[in-house]
C-alpha cells in the first residue's frame, strides 16, 4: 500500500528480507567456539582441584600451569588454522578470514578520562567514550535545521526508478558490516527484482513526503585502535555502521545531484572525483618545484591539515552550500531531514546512550565526501585570491586539494602567511579549524621566514 509511512514500509521490508534470509540460508545458531581441546579442559579442572588442596606440591602445580599454557597456545593455533582453512575453502577471501578470526578488532580494558585518571571499570569506560563523542559532535552553531526548511513541489521530483536502485546497489561491495537492522548488501543483492521494486517504492515515498525512517538516523560506532597509547580515546578510529538500505538511498540521491555539484568544483580539487587523482597533483607539485629550481625562484608550500574535518563541518553550512550551488530543494530537504535528529551509539561491551549529532557529515555515507568538498569550495570562493599564488602558463595557481588535504603555493613567505590566515578565518565560519601541529610549511629558500606558518590564536 502506497499510503503507508516510510517507517512502516521500511520495517515491513526489513522483516521480509530477514525472514527470507533465514528460510534460504538457515538461522545462525551460536555454538561453542571449541578453542580448547577436552584434554586441556581436563588439565584445567585438575589444576583447580590441586590449587585448593593443602597437600599439593608447589613445584607440581607450577609445572602443571606451564603445561596448561603450552596446551592452550597449541589448541588456539589448531583452532585458528581450522577456521582459516574453512574460510578459504568456502569463501576464498582473505577478508572473510580476518572477519572470522576477529583480526583488526580491539577491545578497551582501560581508558583515561578528561582528568587523566585511568579506569578499568567497563561501565565507566562506556561513559567516558560517550562523553568524548558527545562533546565532539556538539555544535555552537545557532542555525536550527527546523527553521531553515524550504518548501518544494513534490510533482517536480521524479520517482526513484528500479534501474537507479539497481545501479546504486551494483556499486556497493559485498561482505560489508550491517547497521542496526542487520540487513547487509549481500541480502539486498540476493533479493532480486522484488526487493529492487520494494526499495524503489520506499525511496520514492521518502522523497515525496520529505521523511525518512527514524532507524536510518542512528549509527552504531565501533572504535578501532590506530597506534599510540591505547588508553587515549584520540588514538581510536571511530567506524560508523549505518543502515545499508539508508546508504543505498543516499547513493541514489548522490547520483542525482552529482552533476550539479561536480559543475561547481574547480580543477584544483581532485578528491572523490571521477577522472581525477592525487597522483596528478603530486606530479604538478613536482613540476612546480623543478621549474622554480631551474629559474631560481623562491617557492613556499603550506600543507594544510584540518582538525577532524569531516566531523567538524557545520551541517547548516553544508545545506546552505547546496542551495548556493543550485541543488534541487527536494534533495536538500531530505538531507536536512536525515541530519535532523541524527544520533550515534558507541558500541563497546555494551551500548552507550544515543548521542545527538549536531555537526559533521556522516561517516560511511557515500554522499558525505561530496557534501564536504562542496562546502570547502564555498570557503575558497569567499577568498579573493585571483592574483595570489604562483604563475603557471599565465594563470595563478594558489592551491591544490584532495578532499580536506590542501597545499597552498606562493613565491612569497609574506603572501603565504596571508593566505593561511585568510583560509583559517573563512574556514572557521563553516566549523573547520586548521591543525597547527600537522600543518607544515616547506620552502626552497635556505632560511624560510619564521612568519610563514599559521600563528596560534
Amino acid at each position: 500500500k502506497t499510503n503507508l509511512s516510510a517507517d512502516t514500509m521500511n520495517d515491513n521490508l526489513m522483516s521480509i528480507i530477514t525472514e527470507c534470509a533465514v528460510e534460504v540460508r538457515g538461522r545462525v545458531v551460536r555454538q561453542e567456539t571449541g578453542k580448547l581441546s577436552q584434554e586441556t579442559k581436563n588439565l584445567i579442572n585438575k589444576h583447580q582441584i590441586l590449587k585448593v588442596s593443602s597437600t599439593t606440591d608447589k613445584i607440581e602445580l607450577a609445572e602443571l600451569s606451564k603445561l596448561i599454557n603450552r596446551r592452550k597456545v597449541s589448541d588456539v593455533r589448531r583452532y585458528n588454522m581450522e577456521r582459516i582453512e574453512h574460510a578459504l575453502k568456502n569463501e576464498g577471501s582473505v577478508k572473510a578470514v580476518k572477519r572470522k578470526l576477529g583480526i583488526g578488532k580491539s577491545r578497551m580494558y582501560a581508558l583515561r578520562d578528561k582528568e587523566g585518571k585511568i579506569t578499568t571499570n567497563m561501565d565507566r569506560i562506556v561513559e567516558i567514550a560517550e562523553e568524548f563523542y558527545r562533546d565532539l559532535y556538539s555544535s555552537r552553531d545557532n542555525h536550527d535545521l527546523n527553521t531553515i526548511r524550504t518548501s518544494s513541489n513534490p510533482d517536480d521530483t521524479p520517482p526513484v526508478m528500479i534501474e537507479e536502485v539497481r545501479k546504486a546497489l551494483e556499486s556497493m561491495q559485498r561482505g560489508k558490516a550491517a547497521g542496526e537492522d542487520q540487513v547487509t548488501s549481500d541480502l539486498l543483492k540476493d533479493g532480486g527484482q522484488i526487493v529492487l521494486e520494494k526499495l524503489a517504492t520506499l525511496f520514492t515515498r521518502c522523497l515525496l513526503t520529505g521523511r525518512v525512517p527514524e532507524s536510518w538516523k542512528n549509527a552504531n560506532i565501533i572504535l578501532i585502535h590506530k597506534k599510540g597509547d591505547d588508553k587515549d580515546l584520540k588514538n581510536y578510529r571511530p567506524i560508523s555502521l549505518l543502515s545499508v538500505v539508508y546508504k543505498l538511498f543516499t547513493k541514489v540521491i548522490a547520483n542525482r545531484v552529482k552533476k550539479t555539484l561536480e559543475f561547481n568544483q574547480p580543477k584544483e580539487q581532485a578528491g572523490f572525483r571521477t577522472g581525477y587523482s592525487t597522483i596528478d597533483h603530486i606530479h604538478t607539485i613536482n613540476q612546480v618545484i623543478e621549474k622554480c629550481s631551474e629559474y631560481n625562484q623562491p617557492l613556499y608550500i603550506a600543507f594544510i591539515d584540518y582538525e577532524k574535518a569531516f566531523d567538524s563541518v557545520e551541517i547548516s553550512a553544508v545545506m546552505q552550500t547546496l542551495r548556493n550551488q543550485g541543488v534541487d530543494e527536494a534533495y536538500i530537504n531530505i538531507l536536512e531531514e536525515i541530519y535532523r535528529g541524527s544520533t550515534a551509539t558507541i558500541v563497546l561491551h555494551k551500548e552507550s546512550n544515543r548521542i545527538p549529532i549536531k555537526k559533521g557529515v556522516r561517516q560511511g555515507d557515500t554522499i558525505s565526501p561530496m557534501l564536504f568538498t562542496a562546502c570547502l569550495q564555498e570557503v575558497f570562493r569567499s577568498l579573493e585570491w585571483e592574483q595570489l599564488g604562483i604563475r603557471v602558463n599565465g594563470e595563478y595557481l594558489s592551491n591544490l586539494r584532495f578532499a580536506d588535504d590542501i597545499a597552498l603555493l606562493s613565491n612569497s613567505g609574506d603572501e603565504l602567511q596571508l593566505m593561511i590566515t585568510e583560509l583559517d578565518k573563512e574556514s572557521r565560519k563553516v566549523g573547520l579549524k586548521i591543525n597547527l601541529q600537522k600543518t607544515k610549511v616547506e620552502s626552497n629558500v635556505q632560511q624560510p621566514r619564521k612568519g610563514a606558518a599559521l600563528r596560534d590564536r
